[in-house]
């Protein structure tokens, strides 16, 4: 066979291994699957708590939830159809009283479940039954590069926006001395603190939004805590609520 027919022939060999890999699944269509699962948060000040404007800064800190005159407003991701949502525990932060809006409108007095400050996850829980909701398991290992998706919900007001936003994962960073934060590229909107992070190769939550740090001299940079490490507290969180 000529040396330019094998060229050839190994070019195009290479062409069809790579075109075989799976594909990453359509964000388009993950967004309209999972929408009904995300919800949007809202804690009112506490009468302890006081007014005070706390608005987002360009800090290393869980500046992903707007927090204006005492009311914090973040983003959840239901994972039970009995109304159990995953959040971030910035999003409580100052408790007060806690409302969810689904997304066909509705708002639903929640109560908190539990709450792990070293991983920042929290539990709420609003009496519905019978919700469309997101099963949480053990993801595949997150990759470099891998194509995500943040989605939460705004809320100001009465209106209550669904936010979708995307990037790449950028690193895994040690939180702690303790487990890997997700370092990504997806840009961060007021109101996204507790918003879940997707895999579009897997379409599987592999995280939740915690914080964004910004620097003068960098992109902001956004972490999110792994969702094993929530696997890992899920019963402990329960235990707490009793």
């Amino acid at each position: 066979m000529p040396k330019v027919w094998t060229r050839i022939l190994i070019a195009c060999v290479g062409i069809v291994i790579v075109s075989e890999g799976k594909a990453d699944i359509s964000a388009e269509e993950l967004v309209v699957k999972i929408r009904p699962s995300i919800v949007g948060i809202t804690v009112a000040p506490s009468l302890a708590s006081g007014s005070h404007d706390n608005s987002l800064k360009d800090v290393p800190t869980s500046a992903t939830t707007i927090n204006l005159k005492g009311y914090s407003v973040g983003s959840g991701t239901i994972i039970s159809s009995n109304g159990l949502i995953l959040t971030d525990i910035s999003v409580l932060s100052p408790l007060g009283e806690i409302t969810v809006t689904l997304e066909d409108g509705s708002k639903n007095i929640a109560k908190v479940v539990g709450q792990d400050t070293e991983t920042g996850f929290a539990l709420i829980k609003i009496p519905r039954a019978s919700l469309p909701s997101i099963k949480v398991l053990n993801p595949q290992k997150v990759a470099l590069g891998q194509n995500l998706i943040a989605f939460g919900r705004t809320t100001l007001g009465s209106i209550s926006i669904p936010v979708v936003t995307n990037g790449i994962v950028s690193g895994i960073a040690e939180i702690n001395n303790s487990y890997g934060a997700i370092q990504s590229t997806i840009p961060v909107q007021p109101g996204m603190g507790g918003a879940a992070v997707i895999s579009l190769k897997t379409g599987e939550v592999i995280g939740i939004i915690q914080m964004i740090y910004r620097g003068e001299k960098f992109s902001p940079i956004t972490f999110s805590t792994p969702i094993e490490e929530y696997l890992k507290i899920e019963n402990s969180l329960y235990k707490n609520s009793k």
